[in-house]
């Protein structure tokens, strides 16, 4: 990765105040904001695995197209190997091609402070990466998860709608925007959206989850 410093907006002062307006919605009561309180801790988990180094890919994740991948995905015959395939999908989608040489660096740097919990600085470093590589989809992607955590679901669900735009397979958004539409009170488009994801993956866990969760609550049913 390259190793030239970002732009001189990741050094502004860092302050993660916006967030707190999201916590005390979803931990204000019961019913819709007992969804709200699952999905954010779906999210921790999900942020916490994207945020962290992908590694190397081993001798059984070979390069493989990704159109092939996806096909397999939604296939797939047990967790485990939804799992393994995942995890090259997402290499894939982090993987940036492009001729810009500070992409990488500032997606790293986007990457470290999202596992930090310093939204702000990665937000800014993610704004970096789609203004100067507007056609990488992850970089949408990993802005959309950075505005959901600060409260800003209406900048996630634009960023998510860029993500699509550009990959419409891409099943993280998708779970991006089923967290988003919950949080808005738009349940039947929340199970929308997760159930896209599990069209695209059927084993994923938390888009079982939160489908699931989607279901009795539009059916009437105490959560």
């Amino acid at each position: 990765m390259s190793n030239n410093a970002p732009p001189d907006s990741l050094h502004r002062t860092r302050s993660r105040l916006p967030v707190i307006a999201i916590f005390d919605v979803v931990f204000s009561g019961t019913g819709p904001n007992l969804l709200i309180m699952k999905a954010l801790r779906i999210l921790a988990v999900v942020m916490a695995v994207l945020a962290a180094p992908c590694g190397t890919l081993s001798a059984a994740d070979a390069p493989i197209r990704l159109d092939t991948l996806l096909d397999q995905l939604r296939t797939a015959a047990d967790v485990a190997e939804a799992q393994r395939l995942e995890r090259q999908i997402w290499t894939r989608w982090l993987s940036y091609e492009g001729a810009d040489p500070l992409v990488p660096d500032l997606l790293q740097r986007g990457n470290a402070a999202l596992q930090q919990r310093d939204y702000a600085l990665a937000e800014a470093a993610f704004t970096a990466v789609v203004e100067r590589a507007p056609d990488f989809a992850e970089g949408w992607d990993r802005r959309a998860v950075v505005r959901f955590l600060r409260g800003d679901c209406d900048g996630a669900v634009r960023d998510i709608d860029r993500t699509l735009a550009l990959e419409p397979r891409h099943f993280g958004a998708l779970f991006g925007l089923g967290l988003c539409r919950t949080v808005q009170g738009d349940h039947q488009a929340a199970l929308n959206a997760f159930e896209r994801v599990l069209a695209l993956d059927p084993h994923y866990a938390p888009a079982q989850s939160q489908a699931a969760l989607m279901r009795k609550y539009l059916a009437g049913y105490p959560l």
